[in-house]
C-alpha cells in the first residue's frame, strides 16, 4: 500500500525525466492521496486542467482521469507523464534468453 510520503518521493524521482522531455504543458500544483476510494493518485494541473493519475497495483495499471474534458495537447502530455510513472511504479526487466546454436 502506498502512502501520501511515497506518493511524493515517486513524483520526485519522476519530475526531472518529465522535464527532460520537453513537453510544451506546463505542470503546476502537484497534490497526492493515498486514500482515495479509487486508488492512491498523484494529481497535476497541466495547462489549466486537473489530472489524475490513479495506480491500480492490482492490475500494474496507470489510469488517466480527469473532471473537465482536456485539449490535446493536455491529453498527449498526460500520456507522456503516465508512461514515465509506469517505467518507475512497475519497471520493465529484460530477461537475456539463450538461442540454441545450430551446427
Amino acid at each position: 500500500m502506498l502512502t501520501d510520503k511515497d506518493l511524493e518521493r515517486a513524483w520526485a524521482l519522476i519530475e526531472p525525466t518529465v522535464k527532460a522531455q520537453g513537453l510544451k504543458s506546463t505542470i503546476s500544483d502537484m497534490e497526492v492521496c493515498s486514500t482515495c476510494h479509487l486508488g492512491p493518485y498523484i494529481s497535476l494541473n497541466i495547462n489549466g486542467h486537473l489530472m489524475f493519475f490513479v495506480i491500480h497495483h492490482n492490475a500494474a495499471a496507470i489510469e488517466i482521469q480527469y473532471h473537465a474534458k482536456p485539449s490535446l495537447p493536455v491529453v498527449e502530455s498526460a500520456i507522456i507523464i503516465r508512461a514515465l510513472m509506469m517505467l518507475h511504479f512497475y519497471p520493465i526487466h529484460a530477461v537475456a534468453s539463450k538461442v540454441a546454436k545450430r551446427d
